[in-house]
């Protein structure tokens, strides 16, 4: 049996060796047709960042944060995300607003 302290060192360790998903997410606004991408490390984290900035008002992209405050976001907007594996680390957070 093991430990205490052994057991959380292996807890530590697996905590360590954890990424969150990564990946592309896409917002999507369907009166204009226009989609708001961006890759990143955390897909989860940075999904929720963007929709907090939009909700607050204070997001960078200011045709989204426009589009977003012009319609209704529960109705007008969608959004998609897919995951990528994990090949090399670094930062990979990229925001594009096409129109």
């Amino acid at each position: 049996m093991k430990t205490s302290s052994e057991r959380k060192r292996e807890l530590r360790e697996q905590y360590k060796l954890m990424r969150p998903d990564m990946g592309i997410f896409a917002v999507i606004c369907r009166p204009n047709s226009r989609y708001y991408l961006e890759t990143t490390e955390n897909l989860r984290g940075a999904m929720n960042s963007t929709e907090f900035k939009l909700n607050a008002g204070m997001h960078p992209k200011k045709a989204l944060q426009k589009d977003w405050s012009e319609f209704d976001s529960k109705s007008a907007f969608s959004s998609k995300s897919n995951l990528m594996t994990w090949t090399n680390p670094g930062p990979a957070t990229k925001m594009i607003w096409l129109c």
